[in-house]
């Protein structure tokens, strides 16, 4: 993606105001701000200054009338891609941001021949993995005592490339 508005036909069910497109070294400090909000144990800005400079990584910002409300970051080897992180500000969940910033990931990677896109998910974390196997990823694997909790995690995947042109990747899982 290249700066572009996705539109609310590509991601279903997104609140009309909302907005995701891909994030640059200027929304560092709106990423570190939402990290704050978002996690117990936040990324540092040096962190995440890295990955938005490395190559290989992909971020996505969601706007709600030009606010930062959400994000997502993810890695591609050009084999398979790997969603790292996603947070939504706690007063914007259950309101689809996250499935908007999955669905530009799913959109992206599809359109760049990626085959497979990965996560990993705390295994108590029900509605993460509501969404993601609600949008068709499939539980492969699991990491035990993987968090610091000793809560294990799960090992998670989308197989990418059977979308047509005519239907974007994302649009197939619209609820």
């Amino acid at each position: 993606m290249s700066g572009e508005d996705r539109g609310s036909a590509d991601h279903g069910a997104r609140p009309p105001s909302t907005r995701i497109r891909p994030a640059g070294a200027s929304d560092l400090d709106d990423l570190v701000e939402l990290e704050r909000r978002c996690f117990a144990r936040p990324w540092s800005r040096r962190l995440l200054a890295a990955e938005l400079a490395l190559a290989s990584s992909r971020t996505w910002i969601a706007l709600l009338d030009q606010r930062p409300v959400g994000f997502a970051i993810a890695r591609s080897t050009g084999a398979s891609a790997e969603l790292l992180r996603i947070g939504v500000a706690p007063a914007h969940r259950r309101r689809s941001v996250a499935r908007s910033l999955v669905g530009a990931m799913i959109d992206a990677f599809d359109r760049a021949a990626i085959p497979e896109l990965l996560l990993e998910v705390r295994e108590d974390n029900h509605a993460a993995l509501g969404l993601y196997q609600g949008l068709g990823f499939r539980i492969t694997g699991r990491r035990r005592r993987y968090y610091e909790d000793c809560t294990d995690a799960l090992l998670l995947d989308l197989r990418l490339g059977s979308s047509t042109a005519a239907e974007p990747t994302a649009q197939r899982f619209r609820r």
